[in-house]
C-alpha cells in the first residue's frame, strides 16, 4: 500500500512524523517541540554530532503487551516464544507483517536464541531494505490507520495505569 508519510502520535505534546524521500530512498524524521503553545509543530530531527537530519531506510511499528509497573515504568513483553503484529514502512510502501521471537531451525541446531525477527503474514522472512531501521513499540491497544492514499497514522493508546 502506498505510504509517503507516517504520523506517530504518542500524546498531545509528543508527536513525530516520517516523510519518505524517493531521491534518498529513505524516511526522514520530524519531531515536535513539546511546547504546549505550539502542539504538533514539527521540525527536522537532527543528529547533534553531525547536524544532519535523521533518516532511516525502514520504519517498523510493532505491537506487544505492556505491563505497567509504575506510571513511568513499563515492561514490554518481547520475550522468547512470542509473535505479534507489526507494520513495515519501506520504499514508500506500507506492509502488514509480524514480529517474532519464536525459535526456528537455527535455535534448534545451535541452542542459541536469535534476536527479534520480522516475517510476512505467510511466515516467510520480511525483506527489510539494507540500511538503518527505526522500531516503534506500541501496546496492543494501539493502532495504525491509513488516513489517505499515501498517508498513515500510528496512534499510541496508553495501557491502564500509565496515565
Amino acid at each position: 500500500m502506498p505510504a509517503q508519510e507516517l504520523l506517530v502520535y504518542w500524546a498531545y505534546l509528543n508527536q513525530s512524523k516520517w516523510k519518505y524521500d524517493s531521491a534518498s530512498q529513505a524516511w526522514w524524521r520530524y519531531v515536535d517541540e513539546s511546547n504546549p503553545e505550539k502542539p504538533g509543530i514539527l521540525h527536522p530531527e537532527v543528529d547533534r554530532l553531525n547536524g544532519r537530519q535523521l533518516i532511516f531506510e525502514n520504519v517498523i511499528v510493532l505491537f506487544a503487551d505492556h505491563s505497567v509497573i509504575a506510571p513511568t515504568i513499563v515492561d514490554m513483553d518481547l520475550g522468547l516464544g512470542k509473535i505479534g503484529n507489526a507494520y513495515l514502512f519501506r520504499d514508500g510502501q506500507a506492509y502488514k507483517i509480524l514480529w517474532s521471537t519464536l525459535g526456528g531451525e537455527y535455535e534448534k541446531t545451535t541452542g542459541l536464541p536469535r534476536p527479534i525477527h520480522f516475517q510476512n503474514l505467510d511466515g516467510t522472512p520480511a525483506a527489510l531494505k539494507p540500511g538503518h531501521t527505526w522500531v516503534v513499540i506500541f501496546d496492543k491497544q494501539s493502532y495504525v490507520e491509513e488516513l489517505s492514499s499515501d498517508a498513515w497514522r500510528a496512534r499510541f493508546i496508553a495501557p491502564a495505569g500509565m496515565d
